[in-house]
């Protein structure tokens, strides 16, 4: 069964890999898809990680964005 994205589940993952480094924590997602496709039955758990990948651009897009706007509102 599927399990949804969730922030606890985010959470998890970066404490689990003991960083905040959003572009790290998708490197090894994304490390982990290519290992997951050697084994057979696996097809939902690479759709989970898929959009747990997907999950968290979206959320580094809005921080990113979030950062630039604040800083363009403190320049102007």
């Amino acid at each position: 069964m599927a399990q949804p994205f969730t922030p606890q589940k985010m959470n998890d993952i970066f404490d689990n890999l003991e960083t905040n480094d959003f572009e790290y924590v998708l490197r090894k997602l994304t490390e982990t898809l290519k290992i997951l496709s050697c084994y057979e039955e696996t097809d939902e758990v690479e759709a989970d990680i898929q959009d747990d990948i997907d999950n968290l651009k979206e959320i580094l897009i809005d921080v990113i964005s979030s950062m630039a706007s604040k800083q363009l509102e403190a320049v102007v």
